[in-house]
């Protein structure tokens, strides 16, 4: 089963040490980190990490103390260097290794991009310290240790990064920084300034979250919290908590509410039933991605597997083909899917397992959209009861512009009965409007 957790980033943002000191707080052993300062010895002897529980404006949590010589690295080269030799010696899984890489990936790539040079000509500045090996490394260390790795489902809250400005060894910079502001934007992570002046997110604590996550939650109204672990960063704010947290929750079970109608007899219809209705079918605007790719070796059995994958996971929407002509004058068709932003991961390993394809584009897409509800009518025919589900579509007023009954359901009925399925879907959703008008 698959467990979903959810970083929150959302009051105090987020920082590499904040980020372990979650995770280990979250699991309670101070010493799952002592295999990763020991590592570092090799590189730094001046390696010294410590963990204290604390309380902080009522929340406790942990608090990490690192210290080192202040090595500065010269190369992009020498980090990843020593990131792959510390993950060997970490014995880190391929996955949990692969992350840590990519972290620090995107924390050089974005640097790259923000002076606007080639790597090679790259200053590190303050990333180019043992400090963001040990927070990379250590956050997949810990993952790998906790079981983060198999079955997990990985999302976060908006991120604070605070605001006005801090001087680095670059000199004075606004917040966020522009190396986490790169970081969030590059990889589609929400952030906003956040209640307190100062920087609440560093750009290792961006990186480390950017790689981790697999998409973003708007709340957590929608959650049950199972468990959770608290990180506390070196500035202490009075009158703000500022702690990073790591929850694991559950999805609130919303129950299915059945209401006896009073209804026409001579409908033939004997029970309503709601079916609950989700939070996205409450909403008249949200957005969505739009995900595509262009195939043209692919044969027809393959694309009708893949639409049944996908669909029956309930992680699309929409999915649609278009045939169309790409290069060469060569027959091929465009898949398009339509689907929540936390969901592009998953749909993308999917396509990449399936077609072979080698990449696939995306954008956001805003949408205006009706509010909806689904029904479930049971009607008698020939002593006999069936069941079919209706889906009334209503605007902001709460007036029914739509209803549209389920027509695997009266298909169904109709090989039963012989009664056609326009007479079926008739009286569904003359039923339907009933039930809908004296609520």
């Amino acid at each position: 089963m698959t467990k979903r957790i959810i970083l929150d980033p959302s009051k105090s943002g987020v920082s590499g040490d904040m980020f372990l000191a979650a995770l280990l707080d979250l699991y309670g052993d101070p010493n799952f980190l002592f295999p990763v300062t020991s590592c570092l010895l090799i590189f730094d002897t001046g390696v010294y990490g410590n963990v204290e529980e604390i309380e902080r404006n009522g929340m406790k949590g942990k608090l990490i103390d690192f210290k080192s010589s202040n090595l500065r690295l010269k190369h992009p080269g020498e980090l990843r260097e020593i990131l792959k030799s510390v993950s060997e010696e970490l014995e880190l899984s391929p996955q949990s290794s692969a992350l840590a890489m990519k972290a620090l990936d995107i924390l050089i790539n974005a640097a790259v991009k923000v002076k606007g040079i080639n790597e090679e000509d790259l200053e590190l500045y303050e990333i180019g310290s043992i400090e963001t090996i040990f927070h990379i490394a250590g956050a997949a260390f810990l993952f790998d240790r906790v079981g983060f790795m198999k079955n997990i489902e990985i999302m976060t809250l908006p991120v604070a990064v605070g605001k006005g400005k801090i001087n680095t060894m670059q000199g004075e910079l606004e917040v966020p920084a522009p190396l986490t502001k790169e970081i969030l934007e590059s990889h589609n992570i929400p952030y906003f300034e956040g209640p307190v002046e100062g920087e609440l997110t560093t750009p290792t604590g961006a990186a480390i979250l950017s790689a981790f996550v697999e998409g973003v939650v708007d709340s957590l109204d929608q959650y049950e919290i199972e468990k959770s672990g608290a990180g506390f960063g070196q500035r202490e704010i009075p009158g703000h908590t500022d702690a990073f947290r790591i929850l694991i929750v559950n999805e609130k079970e919303i129950p299915t509410q059945v209401e006896p109608k009073v209804v026409p007899q001579d409908v033939g219809v004997t029970e309503i039933t709601k079916e609950p209705v989700s939070a996205a079918d409450k909403k008249t605007h949200d957005e969505v991605l739009i995900i595509e790719t262009t195939i043209d070796d692919i044969d027809s059995e393959v694309i009708g597997g893949l639409f049944e994958i996908i669909m029956s996971q309930k992680i699309a929407l929409d999915m649609v083909i278009i045939p169309a002509i790409c290069k060469k004058n060569r027959p091929c068709h465009i898949l398009k899917i339509t689907a929540y932003e936390h969901n592009l991961y998953k749909i993308a390993n999917i396509l990449f397992k399936h077609l072979g394809t080698l990449g696939i584009r995306y954008s956001k897409w805003e949408r205006i959209k009706l509010l909806r509800e689904i029904v479930v009518v049971s009607i008698t025919i020939d002593e006999k009861t069936y069941k079919v589900r209706a889906k009334i579509a209503k605007n902001e007023k709460g007036e029914i512009v739509n209803i549209k009954a389920e027509a695997d359901d009266l298909l169904q009925i109709a090989k039963e009965t012989g009664i056609p399925v326009r007479e079926l879907k008739n009286r569904i959703t003359l039923q339907a409007r009933y039930v809908s008008s004296v609520e």
